[in-house]
């Protein structure tokens, strides 16, 4: 039987390899810088699908849920900046990543897998449900707490931005602050 012997890629080739990877790195880097709108309408509706799902399966209290969705909604122009930022700088990088995997053809080695069978005894099965049900309630009165910190917090916010009469673009302005000092 004769094995099959693997080429071994020359120096010239791992050059050329590297050299035409960072060519597409540059390319899917100028790609996502040219096209920031396309880039920032796709993070828009994806932000908008997941902060509704997230409120609808997290948030049992369909009291809230309007009001967690509104505060979303008002938070998605910082989001999306934030969000078109780190796409573009680490974006470029994971998809040539990606890319480069799909081309590289390595076989990658199978991990073996180890059974066990083990049966739990009814008061153990017991035991291990009641320890599930009382971790569930927690992280529902968790999450309740959350919600309603979260809803006071905003609501204050709102109410002092109110009664002071700022707009909200004045919130993020800076201010000048005067310390007088006392004459003795």
């Amino acid at each position: 039987m004769s094995k099959l012997i693997k080429p071994i890629p020359s120096l010239q080739e791992q050059a050329q390899e590297q050299e035409k990877m960072r060519d597409v790195l540059l390319l899917l880097d100028n790609l996502f810088k040219r096209e920031t709108a396309t880039a920032r309408l796709i993070l828009g509706n994806l932000y908008d699908v997941g902060t509704i799902n997230l409120v609808n399966q997290k948030i049992p209290l369909k009291v809230v849920s309007p009001l967690l969705k509104l505060i979303a909604s008002s938070s998605k122009p910082l989001i999306l900046i934030l969000a078109v930022r780190i796409f573009q700088a680490y974006c470029p990088k994971l998809v040539a990543n990606y890319l480069y995997s799909l081309v590289e053809f390595k076989k990658e080695p199978i991990a073996p897998v180890t059974i066990i069978d083990r049966q739990l005894s009814p008061p153990e099965v017991q035991a291990k449900l009641r320890e599930v049900q009382t971790l569930r309630k927690q992280v529902r009165m968790l999450t309740g707490s959350l919600v309603a910190v979260i809803a006071l917090f905003a609501g204050s916010s709102l109410f002092i931005v109110h009664r002071v009469g700022l707009k909200p673009s004045e919130l993020l302005q800076p201010t000048q602050t005067v310390i007088e000092q006392s004459q003795p």
